[in-house]
């Protein structure tokens, strides 16, 4: 008998991916205009959507030939590579996006939205499993209106391992 429900956040209440990718994009253009253009840097997230910070920025670096404009930019940011100076740059501009909250509530899923109040209503327990930073998460749940539609919520704050590894899963498992 299922006594409860886990859900995501990112891709799954609300299409991060897409603000991410765009964040992405914009931050690869703002290094190197002449280099990329968004559309490009868009398309080219799809190949790593879900890795990590590290794996994504290394990868579109390459692709596009934006290490030596994210080089010159590790100062700036007191960084020690050139990968965490493009994330540096990439996460000022997603910040940007998402301080608007017309932004996020024109990029959720509002039919997995229905279900997790179809969840609610049926008694069972509901927690909430996401590798977004918890204040990060809690913003995000505020804007939507869900901030009391989990009885426990787990962040990447909470465990050692990202997903896919179960850690958080058995986390949020074990708690409800």
């Amino acid at each position: 008998m299922i006594q409860a429900v886990i859900f995501d956040l990112d891709g799954t209440l609300v299409q991060t991916e897409k603000l991410k990718a765009m964040s992405y994009a914009r931050a690869a253009v703002q290094l190197c205009t002449r280099c990329v253009n968004e559309g490009e840097v868009i398309e080219a997230f799809k190949e790593v959507v879900g890795r990590s910070r590290q794996e994504v920025s290394l990868f579109l670096m390459e692709r596009f030939s934006l290490e030596e404009a994210a080089r010159s930019r590790m100062e700036e940011f007191g960084v020690k590579a050139a990968w965490q100076a493009f994330a540096q740059v990439r996460l000022q501009i997603y910040e940007e996006i998402v301080a608007d909250p017309e932004v996020l509530l024109n990029h959720r899923w509002p039919h997995n939205i229905a279900l997790l109040q179809q969840v609610r209503n049926s008694q069972l327990r509901v927690g909430l499993a996401t590798m977004s930073h918890f204040e990060q998460a809690r913003r995000v749940l505020a804007v939507l209106g869900l901030c009391d539609a989990f009885d426990f919520v787990a962040t990447r704050d909470d465990v050692e391992q990202p997903k896919p590894d179960p850690e958080i899963y058995l986390l949020v498992s074990r708690e409800l």
